[in-house]
């Protein structure tokens, strides 16, 4: 683990689900370094603190973070992932009981134009006014796993939520809702506008940059000219000035002569 942080700097996915032996010592160097991740799953990685989340802040394109079981964790690191992570899509934070209705708020406020499917589940903080509340501000929710929470019923978490969003159970064992099909078709065509956009930005900022390319280098380009032609001048000058003295000593010698 300890070379693929000095060895893969562009890595993009990470798996390490259920590798217990795992800790921050070799996770922590990987989320510095590897800025391009997009998927980190280290579920069951009890060896997994807040150090390593604190870490994965430079990792500003991650779209899949699954941390169940680290039952270590606390709210300020999860939040801490959340706040510099703009496009997070799937998150899952079952079983990790350190974390109470805040993360759910962060959630709520920072997530709420990507995320797609969340999984809290095992949390016993977890209530339904805090899922009502991500429910209400995550739009593109099409999946959401609270089984074994603080929520009364599946009854109570489907009232809660139907009104924001189109969830329908679909497993009776437990509270585990998923939505129609129309919201997913929804989130597709925002996804699509959102990466085009994103490409028109690229596409714009390139522009700018070669635009500030031709300035530099049409004023590079002038700035070579004015000394020729300066240069020139000066040559110039001294090749006029050789003529007079050359005629003046002429001159001086048909005097003297």
């Amino acid at each position: 683990m300890r070379h693929v942080a000095s060895s893969c700097p562009h890595l993009e996915e990470l798996h390490i689900s259920g590798c217990v032996q795992v800790t921050d010592k070799s996770l922590v160097p990987i989320a510095k370094s590897c800025k391009h991740l997009r998927s980190l799953k280290a579920d069951h990685c009890v060896g997994l603190t807040n150090d390593t989340l604190f870490a994965l802040r430079s990792a500003t394109m991650l779209r899949c973070l699954h941390v169940g079981f680290c039952k270590t964790l606390t709210d300020d690191a999860v939040m801490s992932v959340l706040e510099r992570t703009s496009r997070l899509e799937i998150l899952s934070l079952r079983y990790c009981d350190e974390l109470t209705q805040a993360v759910l708020v962060c959630i709520g406020t920072y997530c709420k134009n990507t995320l797609t499917s969340l999984n809290v589940s095992g949390i016993s903080s977890v209530t339904s006014r805090g899922l009502r509340y991500v429910s209400k501000r995550c739009r593109f929710l099409t999946y959401l796993n609270a089984r074994n929470t603080a929520v009364v019923s599946r009854r109570v978490l489907k009232q809660e939520c139907e009104q924001f969003l189109p969830l329908a159970v679909t497993h009776t064992q437990g509270i585990q809702l998923t939505a129609r099909p129309h919201v997913k078709a929804c989130r597709a065509r925002f996804l699509f506008e959102l990466r085009l956009k994103r490409e028109i930005q690229s596409v714009i900022r390139i522009q700018r940059r070669f635009r500030v390319y031709l300035e530099r280098k049409r004023l590079i380009a002038y700035q070579i000219a004015m000394a020729k032609a300066k240069r020139q001048s000066q040559e110039a000058a001294e090749r006029e000035t050789r003529r007079k003295m050359r005629r003046i000593h002429r001159a001086a010698t048909k005097i003297c002569t």
